[in-house]
């Protein structure tokens, strides 16, 4: 067991069952409990407490693992420290000498007979009798194990047909023991799970049946319920027998898929603080109700005896009550013994009003939601690669402040604020978590809880849930306030500051006279306003608000608080500017959004940028020459298939040099540009080098359409991606200067083979082509690189669950219907240019060449404008511009074509046809070289790979279909082109109507605004 659960474990046994987490994670064994003065105990019990956490499990049938599953049956709630603080007041009082002698609070433990009776050996005919009459009689049962906890054991029984179920039996359910509060207790706790059931979809253990007396089959109260499979977290999280890059990223899916179950909780709101109680037979209609609490912190007494405490209405009043009774304790502020005591108060006093100022919700919001109590891992169960199967320990329901509820972090995440932890551990103490794990942890869960429900209001609390818990845990005792306030303390003074002495100052001079103090004053805004502070309780009209970037503090308050990344430790600090806003630094780089610095420019940046353009002059080379391959080999080896057959071939080359990026990708996320291009090299120039000597459909299906396209597709993905690692702001200017290699490549290489071709024949055309990718290859794979680091935790498997993005999904979308129309016209063009008769075939071969050259200037140029009226905007204008070209020329040009008197309008198809190449080919260019910087901005930058491969594994689809339609449609035509140019056309209304659509999501209506 690591330190961390070590830490927690003893956190939690210090204070017990009366106080939030619970105590229960004891059997009972002998050991000392020393701590009647509040003050931390010494590891004299750890080990007790180690052993038991081992054996203890919740009660539903989690898989034994060697750690801690509870299973108390105990009240209690995680926030409410009225109980507590009534204790602790007394035991101050005592050790500040204001009060007479209070007996020392003992954990005496009592012998597993006087505590269990006979509920731990109960028969396996008994309880297959019982789980008979709730399931069917024609069942048999049979026991599998036997589980105990502190509170309960759990039965583990297994039906004839390989079901398994668990019967879970309260310590205390026997007649010397059992009273009509533990009755109660029992019947609320299985009701509540019947009800988290029916109000929300998470993994929780179903309830077969409950009796909270004693006339049934086994004689004892009993819960049955359903058996989840499943690890505890308590291993998986700290498996240290795998890699670190297989733990880390099973990590991240365990905080990914534990927000989006969390996130099912959010209905269930409250307005009162308290636990649910069912007057009626049925989970239907709960009520808020008073709470109990042990009357004693010794957890294992026989005779247990509970206080009644009176339902919250208010988290503003529980904070005062809990102010006011400090006060009152310690004498603040005339009797406080030190001037830092003094000023430890003041300060927490302070926090607290900013948490009523900020923190709290607006009038008519209610203030209370439903939450597992004991967040932590023994208490969630999930498959080897991290997805969460189940929650279990639902013990007596409360509804808990907002602020700590559903959409705060996992509390074992917040073990770095708890009183008794500290770094560098002690000596010889087991842990692997760091400080900065916790941050990173945090702010990871954080990202996942905005992005698995990004219109709920509770997720601005999330990322401060550990700040806020440890405030309303705070008054229970002057060493807790103390412990928050340095903790807030330590998270806004410049580092190698003196806080005690800052305390002292203002418990000495009060808050001005401190506020003169150099360090302190660093800080522009008082301390506690600046962590506490979030945004008022209203659903934000601006989707930039549920973004993983977005932060809710003002400019000013986040100079003092912003959400800590663990990247953010190896960047530039952005605390002085808004969390919208991209800072340019006094070298001319960039900070973006994201917190990476980019050069925008540069020696290396530039090579970069070459690299590309190389790569991307021999990939998109080819791709831009497919429509002079289709003409040429229709009218010689393959003349004897259909337009459409052959189109398969050039469908699935395409197909292939955009899907293959799905695992690209990811993968140059984590590893970079170098061996993909190395690997692209090698099989575009084994293309090349074969594809002269191919006769038959199937060599040419082979060599070009899957060797090519997989080539295709390992320079194309790496070459794009590389240049975001180095520009920002100057994205699309420094992505457009590279694919307008494509189009170069486009030009050059149709006029270079149409000489070849009649001097040197197919064979020697196609490998004088490959010599010459094989010198732009070599350039790229010596330039191309990455430069930021991977993402912590990056995982190189794909990841469909991005599209519950929905601007993402528009913009996949847009793309596709985009790529699905370009691709007619650069296959068929030639082939229309042909057909039409309105010109020589020597110039219909070098129309592709025209199309091309104006896409040259259309790579570029839209690049350059998109970095200022923005990409999205640019990207709309070329695609209507896409649209008129289709339905203004080119479609004028094939019906012309098309009809009886064709030759009287040559010069008009001409012309027409001359027109659309240029306009088209200018507007098509950035097809290519804007949807790269249009999907990026939709993400990080280490994360774009990943993006942009998914979403063109989707369009690569419809790349794969659209070129055999389009040749169906010429064939249905009866060899007219027409056809074609309606559905390009179409193709292009629809992707102007998904970018619109995410530009006014992203950027709203106006014109003027930059997106």
């Amino acid at each position: 067991m690591s330190g961390l659960w070590k830490r927690s474990i003893e956190k939690i046994r210090r204070r017990g069952s009366i106080s939030g987490r619970r105590a229960g994670r004891t059997r009972p064994l002998e050991e000392d409990a020393s701590e009647h003065d509040g003050t931390p105990q010494t590891d004299s019990g750890a080990a007790h407490i180690q052993a038991a956490t081992t054996e203890a499990l919740v009660a539903n049938g989690v898989h034994h693992t060697g750690d801690a599953a509870d299973i108390d049956a105990a009240p209690r709630a995680r926030h409410d420290g009225v109980a507590e603080r009534a204790l602790m007041k007394q035991q101050e009082a005592v050790r500040r000498g204001k009060a007479g002698s209070l007996a020392p609070v003992t954990q005496k433990v009592p012998d597993s007979e006087e505590y269990w009776g006979p509920v731990r050996d109960l028969s396996d005919d008994r309880l297959n009798a019982l789980l008979r009459r709730v399931t069917s009689p024609e069942l048999q049962f049979k026991r599998v194990n036997r589980l105990n906890g502190a509170f309960n054991v759990a039965y583990i029984m297994v039906n004839s047909q390989g079901k398994k179920l668990c019967v879970r039996v309260p310590a205390c359910g026997w007649s010397e023991r059992w009273n009509q509060t533990d009755a109660d207790l029992l019947r609320a706790t299985a009701l509540g799970m019947k009800y988290i059931e029916k109000t929300s979809q998470l993994p929780i253990p179903r309830i077969l049946s409950y009796d909270a007396t004693m006339d049934n089959e086994i004689g004892a109260p009993y819960i049955v319920m359903t058996f989840l499979e499943g690890t505890s977290l308590s291993t998986l999280w700290e498996q240290q027998d795998e890699s670190p890059d297989i733990l880390e990223a099973r990590r991240q899916n365990i905080l990914q898929s534990l927000a989006r179950i969390m996130c099912t909780l959010a209905t269930t709101t409250f307005r009162t603080a308290g636990t649910l109680w069912f007057p009626g037979d049925d989970e239907s209609d709960p009520v808020v109700g008073c709470s109990y609490r042990l009357d004693t912190r010794n957890i294992f007494m026989l005779r247990r005896k509970f206080l009644e405490f009176s339902s919250q209405h208010s988290v503003a009043d529980q904070l005062l009550q809990g102010r006011d009774e400090r006060y009152d304790a310690d004498g603040f502020p005339d009797e406080c013994t030190t001037r830092v005591e003094r000023g430890v108060l003041a300060l927490w006093g302070l926090m607290i009003d900013a948490f009523l100022q900020s923190a709290t919700l607006d009038e008519g919001c209610p203030e209370f939601v439903l939450m597992q109590s004991d967040f932590n891992p023994q208490n969630i169960l999930a498959d080897e690669q991290g997805n969460v199967t189940g929650i279990i320990d639902w013990d007596c329901l409360e509804s808990i402040p907002r602020q700590i509820g559903w959409c705060s972090v996992p509390h074992w995440l917040e073990a770095d604020w708890y009183p008794d932890w500290k770094w560098p551990p002690d000596l010889g103490t087991a842990t692997t978590a760091k400080p900065d794990d916790f941050e990173r942890y945090r702010a990871d869960y954080s990202r996942y809880i905005r992005e698995a429900c990004p219109n709920e209001v509770d997720v601005r609390f999330t990322s401060k849930s550990h700040i806020y818990q440890a405030l309303l845990d705070s008054a229970e005792h002057f060493e807790k306030v103390e412990n928050f306030v340095y903790n807030v303390l330590a998270d806004i003074l410049p580092r190698n500051s003196y806080p005690r002495g800052h305390v002292g100052s203002i418990g000495e001079y009060g808050f001005r006279q401190a506020a003169s103090n150099a360090s302190l004053a660093t800080t522009k805004s008082p301390p506690s306003t600046a962590i506490l502070t979030t945004e008022p309780c209203q659903r934000s009209v601006s989707p930039e608000s549920s973004s993983p970037v977005s932060h809710p503090e003002s400019k000013d308050e986040a100079a003092s608080f912003h959400e800590k990344d663990y990247e953010s430790l190896r960047r530039p600090s952005t605390t002085n500017h808004g969390a919208n806003e991209i800072i340019r630094t006094k070298t001319g780089s960039t900070i973006g959004h994201d917190g990476n610095e980019y050069p925008e420019g540069g020696l290396r940046a530039y090579l970069v940028v070459f690299g590309s353009f190389c790569g991307l002059l021999a990939a998109l080379g080819i791709m831009n020459t497919v429509g002079l391959y289709q003409a040429y080999l229709g009218e010689n080896q393959l003349s004897g298939y259909s337009e459409s057959a052959i189109g398969w071939i050039i469908s699935i080359y395409v197909f292939l040099s955009f899907g293959v990026g799905l695992i690209i990708g990811p993968i140059f996320d984590v590893y970079g540009p170098r061996l993909f291009v190395l690997a692209g090299s090698i099989c575009i120039m084994v293309c090349m080098m074969l594809l002269g000597v191919c006769t038959a459909y199937w060599h040419f299906l082979i060599v070009f359409g899957i060797i090519g396209g997989v080539g295709t597709a390992l320079i194309f993905t790496p070459a794009i991606s590389s240049i975001g690692h180095f520009f920002y702001i100057k994205r699309g200017s420094a992505t457009g200067l590279a694919t307008a290699g494509g189009s170069l490549g486009g030009v050059i290489f149709p006029l270079m083979l149409q000489n070849l071709f009649p001097k040197v024949g197919w064979g020697w055309a196609t490998r004088i082509q490959g010599f010459a990718f094989l010198a732009l290859l070599v350039v790229t794979n010596l330039l191309v690189r990455s430069r930021l680091p991977p993402k912590p935790g990056q995982s190189i498997l794909p990841d469909f669950r991005i599209f519950r993005q929905v601007d993402f999904a528009l913009v996949t979308a847009g793309i596709y219907f985009m790529e699905w129309g370009l691709f007619a016209p650069i296959t068929y063009l030639t082939q229309y240019a042909l057909y039409s008769g309105s010109m020589s075939t020597t110039f219909a071969y070098q129309i592709i060449a025209i199309f091309n050259a104006g896409s040259t200037l259309g790579r570029w140029l839209p690049g350059y404008f998109a970095d200022r009226i923005g990409r999205y905007n640019t990207m709309i204008l070329a695609l209507a511009l896409c649209l008129i070209a289709s339905f203004g020329l080119w479609l004028p040009a094939t019906l012309l074509s098309a009809s009886d008197d064709r030759d009287a309008h040559k010069t008009a198809v001409f012309g027409l046809t001359i027109a659309f190449s240029v306009v088209f080919g200018f507007a098509s260019g950035s097809n290519i070289s804007l949807t790269p910087v249009c999907v990026g901005q939709l993400c990080e930058t280490e994360q774009y790979g990943r993006y942009y491969a998914t979403c063109y594994t989707i369009v690569a689809l419809g790349t794969l279909t659209g070129i055999p339609i389009a040749g169906a449609l010429v064939q249905a035509c009866d060899g007219a082109f027409w056809g074609v140019a309606i559905f390009t056309g179409m193709c292009y209304a629809v992707s102007i109507a998904a970018f619109v659509t995410v530009r006014v999501m992203r950027g709203g209506w106006g014109l003027t605004s930059v997106f």
